[in-house]
């Protein structure tokens, strides 16, 4: 997964996620200091995987624009649709 734009904690959340102990439901107040006192983040994404990320983006866009001319129809993401079955219930 790739989170472009502000800094996030996803990574650290994944780690704490994969800990044993987390998962067993054995946290305390201390969790992070008694299993993971010396977590760094990991190192930042190589000028390679931006460029893999940009092509993957570009060709993502490339095929909606294709998609489009051939229907004549945009593709606009719209979020409403997108949670069809969904319904608030007050």
């Amino acid at each position: 997964t790739v989170v472009l734009g502000p800094a996030t904690n996803i990574a650290y959340l994944r780690d704490i996620l994969a800990q044993p102990a987390f998962v067993a439901g054995q946290t305390s107040t201390s969790f992070l200091a008694e299993h993971m006192p010396d977590w760094r983040p990991p190192a930042e994404a190589s000028e390679d995987e931006w460029i893999a990320a940009a092509v993957y983006e570009a060709l993502g866009k490339a095929a909606d624009n294709g998609r489009q001319a051939a229907t004549g129809e945009a593709t606009v993401y719209n979020p409403w649709e997108a949670a069809r079955g969904w319904r608030n219930v007050l």
